[in-house]
């Protein structure tokens, strides 16, 4: 469960892969061609808005979408390596949720005979116990008068990771 201090939000990821700012499933189900995402059932329009992210935590990818059509077709910004298949209920990161100035992640420090045990992923990327890394935004390209910071991928698999959000 996440604390929140004032503008700071401080929370464990445990034994799981998930993305931060956290992702949630949606409406229905979606397959991807290229950029296009094709839903059935699905409620794009108030569930993936554009600026929000679609993600595929088994390939450690996110995309952002650019465009939504319908309830039922929206565009990313660039194709997955492999295209999402048919029947897959979406993941996604809410653009509300990306007015976060700076992500900080760590792994606590777990050593035997002074050895780091820990490690963790982030972005596809191992990070040992101990060695903490930050995020900040990669511009300062405002939306609607606020500024975004990309979501990533943490996967605390067979660990903890603990995450740090300033907003």
């Amino acid at each position: 469960m996440a604390t929140n201090y004032k503008n700071t939000v401080f929370y464990q990821i445990s034994n799981a892969k998930q993305t931060v700012p956290a992702s949630a499933n949606k409406t229905g189900t979606i397959e991807t061609v290229g950029t296009a995402v094709k839903g059935t059932s699905t409620l794009f329009t108030t569930e993936m808005q554009v600026g929000s992210w679609l993600t595929s935590l088994a390939a450690n990818e996110i995309r952002k979408v650019i465009k939504v059509e319908s309830n039922t077709l929206a565009y990313l910004d660039h194709a997955f390596t492999v295209d999402i298949a048919a029947g897959v209920t979406p993941n996604v990161v809410k653009h509300s949720d990306l007015n976060i100035r700076e992500v900080a992640i760590a792994i606590p420090l777990t050593t035997s005979g002074g050895v780091a045990q820990a490690f963790g992923e982030v972005d596809g990327q191992p990070l040992a116990s101990g060695l903490p890394v930050s995020f900040g935004k990669n511009s300062d390209i405002k939306d609607n008068f606020k500024s975004f910071v990309d979501p990533i991928i943490a996967n605390a698999t067979g660990t903890v990771i603990n995450v740090t959000i300033l907003r």
